[in-house]
């Protein structure tokens, strides 16, 4: 049975993509050493951001842009019968 969770939006590549890259830059900056708990929220909070901004700005029109040069690029098949 299938939810309407993750119907639209896949952001799964862009949460696995970016959450270790900005869990690392938080704590360069600093945010761990003010406290765990605000680090682990910023995290969520900035990786689901990326992720949403990734899946709407590259990874879709990237599927879209695939799709369509897909069927383009398709050879058409000859009617059926014909011996051509």
């Amino acid at each position: 049975m299938r939810t309407g969770l993750g119907q639209r939006n896949d952001l799964s590549y862009g949460a696995y993509l970016y959450a270790f890259p900005l869990q690392q830059l938080m704590s360069v900056v600093g945010v761990d050493r003010l406290s765990i708990l605000l680090h682990l929220v910023l995290s969520l909070a900035l990786t689901l951001l990326a992720a949403f901004l990734s899946w709407h700005l590259v990874e879709r029109p990237a599927q879209q842009l695939g799709k369509r040069l897909i069927s383009a690029l398709r050879m058409p098949r000859p009617p059926r019968g014909s011996t051509a």
